[in-house]
């Protein structure tokens, strides 16, 4: 048995874990990692049980599976069971220390939030925001600058005996990226991978602070298409709800009955403790600007006006915190048999013949490769569905992508950024299955338009399979996909232009098999990747599947009759018709009206690196655009599909010509 440190607990453990070992005699444990068998469902105990997407949960006991790794049982807030399912417990051990002991942390009545942490005279920092904004590189830089570190990735939060917020001291690790650790010129205190087949490391952090710390202020990470960083104070109601936006898997604390506990520490820490809004620009992230923004926001702020009392008074836990609860772990039956998976919430209804199910209700899928008008299919659908006769905001149109990385952590409580491509992708399948249901039950999610009829408009830009892959899409919570389809020698012009990149190299991204969109990632995005394979493997994937209600619209055909093709789509989209209706949408969603508010407004949806995302919108241009040669090698690649599309004898007439 090993025993480690980790949030001021003492943990014995049967198997490795990324905390700190702990030096000196043994002594009782608060904490006690075990292997065994772990049922396929929980036991009869109080209260009763929720499903979640990954598990089951009641009062004192969590049971949750991560598929390919292993499965966990979380009791009292002092036992985890772990059972690998592929006989790699260091893998088994690094999953442990996120979900599992996030929820052991409630149990014991802790708040947990998505949140660094570093130290400073007058008491703790702690940077909220989503994965990907930049929360443990800027916690790294801050170590760097003499700020010892207190927690990366999860930090806990409760009252001590005075009832002040106090943050505790996880361990001296972080998990940096590749890319960040280059940045920082850390390579060399890189010690090993956080997994094999990932460019992430863990990294010791030089200085580190293991005693739990009064929380003196906290900042919340957002992004932004601008120039510059500003940090905005935010009022305590509106800190309330940041601080539970950002609580790592809240779903499950009615379950545990901790919610009382958590609202209890939140409550007290957003009108108690500073909270500032920082706002970044999206790219580039610029690290060392933010770092010194937040340090001047600091020496501005001062010690809050009580640092030296802070000092003389350090934080007492309440005893109960520490005591390992009276209860002992539950005896485990022996499992006889082997379940693939914890039962699952039930799906949703199934799709057939371009209706949702029998509820009515599902998600069309707007699916095509990147630059074949799905964003001027998205603009005349989201007029379609307002009542208005001003043109919608190019900013708010239907048709969300729901690949976010902070809707998949939410959602599983795992983190994405932590799992292979290949396990998000088996997870994401099932996350879209569920989506009907979850939107239903918000009546609205930001950025999107919801219509009586009960359709969800969903934009895509991935492939319904890679090759030898299973399906990504699935026929619960699915009412039908309109695919829309683009002559791949516009395309390839179209897309060069997006990107920015020389047409040759759009060429050879629209062969590779293995391409993404976007095709280039450095570290995580806010928007998880979409495999999109070839361009004629994309259109294959999706035309030829027969499980999916599919509706294939050719953008040249749009643009020669777009009231017969929009209406096509209004119609299998089971959208009320109305012909005045669809007029005035084409209209509105004109592209020199969509160039014009682009010019006035922006677009939140153009790459950077592009002078504009709204061109011309004809069909044809490849004409002056391409040379013979760059003509010759799409057709080489795509000839089959393009011949199957009406493409090919234009191009094959051009090269004769």
């Amino acid at each position: 048995m090993r025993e480690y440190g980790a949030y001021g607990l003492r943990v014995c453990s049967a198997i490795a874990l990324p905390f700190d070992p702990l030096p000196g005699p043994s002594a009782e444990p608060d904490v006690t990692v075990r292997l065994g068998a772990v049922p396929a469902t929980l036991l009869a105990g109080p209260g009763n049980v929720t499903r979640t997407p990954i598990g089951e949960a009641r009062s004192g006991a969590f049971l949750m599976l991560i598929e390919g790794v292993a499965r966990y049982l979380v009791t009292d807030g002092r036992d985890v069971l772990i059972e690998p399912l592929e006989g790699d417990d260091e893998v088994a051990g690094f999953f442990c220390v996120g979900l599992p002991f996030t929820i052991l942390l409630q149990q014991r009545g802790v708040a947990t939030l998505h949140a660094a942490a570093v130290a400073t005279e007058a008491g703790a920092v702690l940077l909220l925001g989503r994965s990907g904004i930049g929360k443990s590189s800027l916690a790294a830089a801050l170590v760097e600058r003499g700020y010892p570190l207190l927690a990366d990735d999860v930090t806990g939060v409760m009252l001590d005996a005075g009832g002040r917020p106090v943050a505790l001291s996880a361990c001296a690790h972080q998990k940096l990226w590749a890319h960040t650790l280059d940045k920082m010129k850390w390579r060399p205190r890189a010690r090993a991978k956080v997994r094999r087949d990932m460019e992430k490391y863990w990294v010791r952090a030089e200085r580190h602070c293991a005693t739990p710390l009064p929380v003196r202020a906290a900042f919340v990470l957002n992004s932004e298409r601008r120039p510059d960083i500003a940090i905005e104070s935010v009022s305590p109601s509106a800190a309330f709800w940041r601080l539970w936006r950002y609580t790592h898997y809240r779903r499950v604390m009615d379950a545990l009955g901790q919610r009382p506990a958590h609202f209890r520490a939140i409550t007290t820490m957003a009108w108690s403790v500073p909270l500032g809004r920082v706002v970044r620009p999206k790219t580039p992230f610029l690290l060392e600007a933010l770092t010194d923004r937040i340090e001047a926001h600091l020496c501005k702020a001062g010690p809050s006006g009580d640092g030296e009392a802070r000092k003389k008074t350090p934080p007492v836990l309440p005893a109960a915190f520490r005591r390992s609860p009276d209860r002992r772990p539950p005896s485990v039956p022996p499992v006889t048999r082997r379940h693939d998976r914890v039962a699952a919430a039930p799906s949703c209804a199934r799709t057939g013949d371009g209706v949702a199910g029998a509820s009515g209700r599902g998600i069309v899928w707007l699916a095509s490769y990147p630059k074949s008008g799905n964003t001027w299919l998205r603009a005349v659908l989201t007029n379609y569905l307002r009542e208005d006769d001003e043109p919608a905001s190019i900013n708010a149109l239907a048709g969300n992508r729901y690949n976010s990385r902070d809707l998949f952590d939410e959602f599983f409580g795992i983190k994405c950024s932590d799992m292979t491509d290949a396990e998000v992708s088996r997870y994401r399948a099932r996350l879209r299955e569920s989506l009907v249901e979850k939107l239903f039950a918000a009546r609205a999610v930001s950025g999107e338009t919801f219509h009586r009829d009960g359709r969800f408009f969903g934009k895509t830009h991935e492939a319904y399979r890679v090759p030898d892959g299973p399906a990504r899409f699935r026929r619960g919570g699915t009412a039908g996909v309109v695919y829309l389809v683009r002559n791949p020698l516009d395309v390839a012009v179209s897309f060069a232009h997006h990107m920015n990149r020389s047409i040759d190299h759009i060429i050879r991204v629209m062969a590779d098999p293995a391409a993404i969109d976007p095709p280039t990632v450095h570290g995580i995005t806010e928007h998880l990747p979409e495999a999109m394979t070839t361009w004629s493997g994309h259109v294959s994937s999706w035309t030829a599947q027969s499980e999916l209600s599919i509706h294939v619209a050719r953008y040249e055909d749009l643009l020669k009759d777009p009231c017969s093709g929009f209406g096509a789509i209004v119609r299998f989209a089971g959208l009320e018709w109305d012909d005045a209706r669809l007029d005035r949408a084409i209209g509105h969603a004109a592209f020199p009206r969509l160039r014009a508010q682009e010019e006035e407004d922006g677009f939140v949806e153009k790459l950077p690196a592009a002078p504009s995302f709204f061109r011309a919108g004809v069909a044809g241009a490849w004409r002056s655009a391409l040379t013979p040669g760059q003509v010759k090698a799409l057709v080489d690649a795509h000839g089959e599909v393009m011949e199957r599309l009406g493409y090919l004898r234009d191009a094959e007439a051009f090269l004769r010509g």
